[in-house]
């Protein structure tokens, strides 16, 4: 399994690769829009179709790296973000 993986892994950055010598070549992944971001997209989305609650999840934002003095004030802002994303 470990390895079906590696490969995969291989195959999406030799893609990866190739995209940023060619601007023809298709990307590999999903494409990031303003429908993952904007909050009254995905708001719009839930009216729509008649979703009354939606979980939000944050990806781990890798912080592990910086110095603790640094990443701690960082970490407060992402989170005042998403507790004020929860009030809207």
């Amino acid at each position: 399994m470990a390895l079906v993986v590696r490969m995969a892994h291989r195959r999406q950055w030799k893609r990866l690769g190739d995209a940023l010598k060619d601007p023809q070549a298709k990307v590999p992944g999903r494409p990031l829009t303003t429908h993952y971001s904007s909050v009254q997209q995905k708001i719009h989305f839930m009216d729509t179709h008649g979703i009354q609650k939606s979980v939000v999840s944050l990806a781990n934002p890798w912080l592990d790296f910086v110095d603790a003095s640094v990443s701690l004030s960082i970490v407060k802002k992402i989170n005042e973000e998403f507790s004020d994303l929860c009030g809207q």
